[in-house]
């Protein structure tokens, strides 16, 4: 097992204290709930929740705070799914992408 994805209440300013589960590619989570795809990196998540097309949104809990800030207000103002992964890397890796990442997101 690489890690852990958390998940959190979208009121809870980004703790993350809540669920656990074990971890899967976001492959496997876009077939799981018959998802389109996922995007990665702040511009491109913020774009896919600004026009709605988002499902959930995954969080490194290393990633810089004013980096992803932007991001995660927008999904809780938008009652949007946060999930919490361990590492930046383990994202990346979650992602099927060769370098580390802030934040993805599944869209509808």
């Amino acid at each position: 097992m690489l890690g852990y994805v958390m998940q959190t209440k979208n009121n809870d300013n980004f703790n993350t204290e809540n669920h656990q589960s074990t971890l899967e590619t976001l492959d496997d989570i876009v077939n799981k709930v018959h998802a389109k795809s996922f995007k990665v990196g702040v511009k491109q998540s913020q774009k896919a929740i600004d026009m709605g097309y988002v499902h959930s949104v995954y969080v490194a809990r290393d990633a810089q705070k004013y980096v992803i800030k932007h991001v995660l207000e927008l999904a809780n103002s938008k009652t949007i799914p946060i999930y919490w992964v361990d590492s930046m890397k383990t994202l990346g890796h979650m992602c099927k992408i060769d370098v580390s990442a802030a934040i993805a997101v599944v869209t509808k």
